[in-house]
């Protein structure tokens, strides 16, 4: 029995391993980090956050941005308005092809589009 456990044990570990490696983000080409106590709006059906003093858009709820679905949008939402309630930073990794020619967070224009690949709420 506990050969058998062990075994399972072992089974379970390398198939959360390779699902976590499965996920794990290419590469950002940058990231940037946001304060969403301080600034987050929407155009529209876009949300839009302060990134080095500039508002950008970074998804929609209505519909697909780049690579970034509405669905997507919806519940990256949910975090940044959990994370602007507790006063907690969140992450955002951009690939320079969707960064609207940005190549660091200092370079974004205000009111560029440019959804990002990941966030993570800190």
């Amino acid at each position: 029995m506990e050969k058998m456990n062990r075994r399972l044990v072992a089974v379970i570990f390398g198939a959360i391993m390779s699902l976590s490696l499965a996920i794990t983000p290419a590469r950002a080409d940058f990231g940037c980090e946001i304060a969403p106590a301080h600034y987050l709006a929407f155009d529209g059906a876009f949300v839009l956050v302060r990134i080095d003093g500039k508002p950008v858009k970074i998804c929609s709820f209505v519909a697909s941005m780049g690579d970034l679905s509405a669905e997507t949008c919806k519940v990256w939402l949910s975090h940044i308005m959990t994370a602007r309630a507790s006063n907690r930073p969140v992450w955002f990794l951009f690939h320079e092809s969707q960064a609207g020619g940005a190549t660091s967070c200092a370079q974004f224009t205000a009111w560029s589009s440019a959804p990002p690949f990941f966030m993570e709420a800190r």
